[in-house]
């Protein structure tokens, strides 16, 4: 991660001034270290120009304040000011979802999910059912998904419905993964086993996740400020499970994600049918996603190739099957397991 991208999430997260300039007596001097970091005019980084604008955006703030002498006091921007949405006191700012926006819960690991439309309350719906049975699983793959705490409506003309869900701090997404490095593939080799380990027992439950794209796979990064070891390291976790289907009794998505449409099976667009081949396409094609420098060559990349066939018929028919062959594969080619940092 470069100090521009640094820069930008420490803005993204601030709600005061204070959070970014400190509450010392000249709190600009900090403003012109952090403009000099992230000029545009002294930066190619794409990201720098919105960084920059974040940042000014920021100062004009802390100087209304300083003028007010207001400043020093920490007094939350807008944007933190907490709201309630049902019994939940939430932060305002929402993570923007595919169907629906996510709200932190205060003085909680918890999130309230809720529908933008009425017409994706069959999507929420489905997401409760397939997180209520997914308790069933035993071990610590039961972590790879999120936990239902509570379902209910938001008041008004048209009902939506809202899901309030765990949250997973320190993870990021698959995306943000391949925005900022290459996977090599003995870290691939522990990830789609994680991947693997929790997709036998989703099909175990009749359950075909659908949606196993690169905005909801998340991955723990080991170089996270923590000297001890966190139980989170070298973990998955899937989220997002609006598109859930029980496999058996069903032949389509109810819904899907078109921004990402080459993640998917050719099934699923055809509309054709829809089986636990499915989901071991999706995560094979996310394996590919993040290994950018194509370090899965071999028998890793003939497992892969298997699980991409466009027939379904014709790729492995579960996740237990194509676990053991990815294993036997990652075996042949470097002995033992061992701990590989995976460092973002």
């Amino acid at each position: 991660m470069n100090e521009i991208q640094v820069i930008y999430d420490h803005l993204e997260k601030a709600c005061c001034p204070e959070d970014v300039f400190g509450s010392g007596d000249d709190p600009l001097a900090s403003y012109k270290k952090l403009a000099r970091a992230c000029h545009p005019d002294l930066h190619s980084d794409p990201i720098a120009k919105k960084t920059f604008q974040k940042l000014n955006d920021l100062k004009e703030v802390a100087e209304k304040r300083i003028s007010d002498g207001e400043y020093g006091k920490r007094t939350p921007l807008p944007h933190c000011t907490p709201m309630e949405i049902g019994k939940y006191r939430v932060k305002r700012k929402p993570i923007v979802g595919d169907i629906a926006d996510l709200y932190y819960v205060e003085g909680s690991s918890r999130l309230v999910k809720v529908a933008r439309s009425y017409d994706d309350n069959d999507l929420m719906r489905a997401e409760a059912k397939a997180l209520k049975l997914l308790d069933g699983i035993t071990g610590p793959v039961r972590d790879g998904a999120p936990i239902l705490a509570e379902t209910f409506q938001i008041n008004g003309s048209r009902k939506r419905e809202a899901n309030v869900i765990s949250a997973f701090p320190g993870f990021v997404t698959a995306q943000e993964v391949h925005s900022k490095m290459t996977v090599d593939a003995r870290t691939a080799v522990w990830m789609f086993k994680r991947i693997l380990s929790l997709l036998t027992w989703v099909h175990h439950f009749g359950l075909v996740h659908g949606s196993i794209l690169p905005s909801h796979v998340l991955f723990y990064p080991d170089n996270d400020g923590h000297v001890d070891v966190d139980p989170r390291k070298h973990s998955i976790r899937l989220i997002d499970w609006c598109y859930s289907v029980d496999f058996k009794n069903r032949t389509r998505l109810s819904s899907w994600v078109p921004a990402w449409k080459d993640h998917y099976p050719p099934e699923l667009i055809e509309k054709k049918s829809i089986s636990p081949a499915s989901d071991i396409f999706m995560a094979a094609k996310l394996m590919i996603y993040l290994d950018k420098n194509q370090d899965l060559a071999g028998p890793l990349f003939d497992v892969l190739k298997k699980c991409l066939q466009k027939d379904p018929d014709k790729r492995y028919q579960s996740a237990k099957e194509v676990f053991d062959v990815w294993v036997a594969a990652a075996s042949n080619l470097y002995g033992k397991p061992k701990w590989v940092d995976f460092n973002l």
